[in-house]
């Protein structure tokens, strides 16, 4: 039972926090569920649509700024703001911490750094990390391992850190499942395919891998089984739904370990999985009954999982079962139901003994 405890949502104003509104960059495949608590900031999905459908554009720095301090003005009228990481959400945060005045509650997800030599450029978007995290209130990871990692390499923003499991992104889409003859992978963020490229040289499967950044396969030596490409959602989602088996290979000692939108949607298809990573997935999986999970990096174990589920059938198929029951665990009511009530609890924090 969500607490009526009031709460400042305005200059002047105060509702209950059963029903406190968020203003997002995030419109969530606009699900009811989402839109019951939540305002997508006008104008920007149409925005920043236009900027991804165009692979070839190039988003500007003033694009960016534009659209922060759009947030920042709308943002007054609400309790909280809930971001991803894109660079407007960080000079939103940046905004929040440098303008005089009250801020508002700021969850931030899916956080993606990837640690290098501390060259200038880092060491000044380490700084600014550090004075723009002030102002924001949780920063949202999906795996406690990955909570542990960032509270480790940031331990000044340690506390902020809160591990929320992500969902599937379905979102209701009519995809129909089959049981194809062919290996599938896909997505970009964190991807190794070199692993999975020299375990299905040796496997001779099918293998197709959907992508849209071709820099993965710098220098590889593409087999003729592996073919590479990019595709639309629907086809993407249709070549998963029809996969044999479907793989995220993922890269040694992440930080932000990625892969939990590929590995849960193919999961609610009933697909058996095969997760290469060491950051989190084991938190979704349960290794040899709802999906394989290997050692980053490791070909012997990554083919060795790959044949041992294209090789068996039966074993394949029992795996996508409890894939499917497993799946049903992580749905997108369920995340946003944490998010709104993290925003409550913050939000009631922030004005205790205000009221």
């Amino acid at each position: 039972m969500v607490s009526t405890e009031a709460c400042f949502v305005g200059d002047n104003s105060t509702v209950t926090s059963s029903n406190v509104r968020i203003i997002s960059l995030n419109h969530k495949e606009w699900h009811e569920v989402w839109l019951s608590r939540v305002s997508v900031l006008p104008g920007y999905v149409a925005a920043w649509s236009r900027f991804s459908s165009n692979q070839s554009a190039t988003r500007s720095l003033a694009f960016d700024v534009k659209w922060a301090v759009t947030l920042f003005r709308a943002s007054r009228q609400f309790a909280a703001v809930y971001t991803t990481c894109e660079r407007a959400s960080w000079i939103f945060a940046l905004m929040q911490s440098l303008i005089p005045g009250r801020a508002k509650i700021h969850l931030q997800a899916d956080l993606q750094w990837t640690p290098a030599d501390e060259r200038p450029r880092q060491s000044l978007k380490r700084a600014l990390f550090r004075l723009g995290q002030r102002s924001i209130s949780d920063i949202i990871v999906y795996s406690r391992s990955q909570a542990e990692r960032y509270a480790r390499y940031f331990p000044f923003a340690a506390a902020k850190f809160n591990p929320i499991p992500y969902h599937s992104t379905l979102f209701g889409r009519p995809v129909q499942p089959g049981d194809g003859d062919y290996i599938f992978a896909g997505g970009d963020t964190g991807r190794d395919y070199r692993t999975l490229i020299e375990a299905a040289r040796r496997l001779k499967y099918k293998t197709i891998i959907a992508v849209l950044h071709r820099d993965h396969f710098s220098g590889v030596d593409i087999p003729a089984n592996v073919s590479i490409a990019s595709y639309p959602k629907p086809r993407f989602l249709q070549l998963m739904a029809n996969a044999a088996v479907v793989i995220v290979p993922l890269r040694k000692t992440l930080l932000h370990s990625g892969g939990h939108q590929t590995y849960l949607n193919a999961m609610a298809l009933g697909k058996a999985v095969i997760v290469a990573d060491d950051n989190g997935a084991d938190e979704y999986i349960s290794n040899g009954v709802s999906g394989m999970i290997v050692e980053p990096g490791d070909v012997d174990a990554m083919t060795d999982a790959i044949a041992s589920l294209l090789d068996h059938p039966a074993l394949r198929r029992e795996m996508g079962v409890r894939a499917k029951e497993t799946a049903a665990r992580y749905t997108p009511e369920l995340f946003f139901r944490r998010i709104f009530d993290l925003a409550d609890q913050r939000c009631r924090a922030a004005n205790f003994g205000r009221l």
